[in-house]
């Protein structure tokens, strides 16, 4: 792959969460379910010129940065190296997600001001609404049995890759991969169910809105796990039959994560439509105000509420209360998992600018690179030869780049191989070990002069 294909897919991959963000973000400034940008709000005070030019602020806030960050994240198209682009793309990546971020606890922060300036509060402010006549509403509006076809469709790469026969190692590789997808339809269950578990969406003393408000979330949100089941279960199918072709790959998986991003934004659209089409004139007396228990309208910390998942007040899905243990834990791995991309791009130009060495002592043959890569005793190996040109390879697992390819590499005419390697030299050493291939290349210099000496010490 070479290097503007690399940094467009990275463009594609990391752009996109941009666009999405930033409408979700710029969505939180109307009204819905009494509240704007996190804040609970009367009706009287939504319509206030005070709330209107806090929303605009914001809205411009979020314009400024989403063409800032489409300039800088444009610019990168045009890096020359692999790492270095990984590592600009995640970064930027990360500030896609924490600046918008700031931009609203900033707007947060001054709309609960300008609440308590004016004591917008209901006589529910400072209590827990359970309202008991939503406990009769049905427990599922879409069947549990629509995800069955998918985990069964999902098993069909399992099933057929246990009578596979050949290398062990590919196999596992193919087993596990696939396994992963029917574990993904699995949890799109779990999630459907959750979301029948959640509590009524309450505003007002109005049962027969929250009964309308929870439906909706239930009935839309049910509809996009099974979608999304479905799309995961027909890409595994793609997947399978598309193995061995990468170009077949890069589109069936570039077109499975838009269709499941699509399915996923117009649920949320469409939801949070409906719910504000049904709540535009709520808060003209009592209302609903649990902005206590929401830490800058962002985070959900609720010690009275047992729940670990609740439904998310911004952006899509469901959130975490951080007042439980594995709340904390949940919301610490997926920070981590954020703030250490870029730690992996470091990683990968340690990987791709340390050249790869090779030694020969008496009695075996040594190949560095950010440690001890390969170590083969003389007296093991069978045979040996030099080639000029390295055939076509595709990685099974491992690193591949314009100047390093090192891991387990399926070589035509060599099958599967150990390689560690610079793909651009013209001089590569291939060596037969037992039931191993490896194939290595430092330098022309460097691979003919061990090339020589493995020669006279075994010829």
């Amino acid at each position: 792959m070479s290097i503007l294909v690399f940094n467009i897919l990275m463009f594609v991959c990391c752009y996109i969460a941009l666009p999405i963000i930033y409408f979700m973000m710029r969505n939180e400034a109307k009204a819905k379910k009494n509240i704007v940008i996190g804040v609970t709000l009367p009706y009287s005070a939504r319509t206030s010129a005070e709330v209107q030019s806090i929303c605009n602020k914001f809205r411009k806030n979020l314009d400024i940065m989403f063409i800032i960050m489409t300039l800088i994240c444009i610019g990168a198209i045009f890096i020359p190296s692999f790492s270095i682009s990984f590592t600009y793309y995640m970064t930027w990546l990360v500030f896609a997600v924490i600046i918008p971020g700031f931009i609203y606890i900033s707007s947060n922060k001054k709309l609960r001001k300008l609440k308590v300036e004016n004591n917008w509060y209901s006589s529910f402010s400072e209590k827990t609404i359970v309202d008991l006549k939503t406990v009769d509403m049905p427990k599922r509006l879409i069947s549990s049995w629509w995800f069955v076809p998918p985990v069964l469709i999902c098993l069909i790469p399992v099933a057929a890759t246990l009578f596979i026969k050949g290398n062990s190692e590919e196999f596992w590789y193919m087993f596990a991969t696939y396994l992963v997808f029917a574990l993904i339809v699995a949890s799109c269950y779990l999630f459907f169910r959750i979301i029948y578990r959640q509590r009524a969406e309450i505003v007002d003393e109005n049962t027969e809105l929250s009964i309308i408000l929870t439906r909706v979330r239930q009935y839309n949100w049910s509809k996009c796990w099974v979608w999304t089941a479905w799309l995961t279960s027909i890409y595994t199918i793609f997947f399978w039959l598309l193995i061995k072709n990468v170009i077949g790959l890069i589109i069936s998986t570039a077109a499975y994560t838009i269709l499941v991003v699509f399915v996923c934004i117009k649920t949320e659209l469409t939801t949070r439509r409906i719910q504000q089409k049904f709540t535009e004139k709520s808060g003209t007396v009592d209302f609903v105000d649990d902005d206590r228990y929401w830490l800058y309208g962002l985070f959900y910390y609720n010690e009275n509420d047992n729940r670990l998942m609740i439904n998310n007040r911004v952006g899509m899905g469901m959130s975490v209360n951080l007042a439980r243990l594995w709340g904390k834990i949940i919301m610490g791995f997926a920070a981590l998992c954020i703030l250490v991309l870029p730690v992996l791009g470091i990683w990968l130009m340690a990987e791709e600018f340390t050249p790869i060495r090779m030694e020969m002592t008496e009695t075996q043959i040594i190949v560095h690179h950010l440690k001890k890569e390969y170590v083969i005793d003389i007296n093991e190996i069978d045979s040996f030869e030099l080639i000029d040109k390295l055939p076509p390879i595709s990685k099974i697992v491992g690193t591949g780049m314009d100047h390093l390819c090192k891991g387990r590499f399926s070589v035509d005419r060599y099958g599967i191989c150990n390689i560690c390697l610079n793909p651009k030299n013209s001089k590569f050493l291939v060596i037969f070990s037992g039931d191993s291939t490896h194939i290595f290349s430092t330098t022309d210099e460097e691979v003919m002069v061990i090339y020589e000496k493995l020669a006279r010490k075994l010829r």
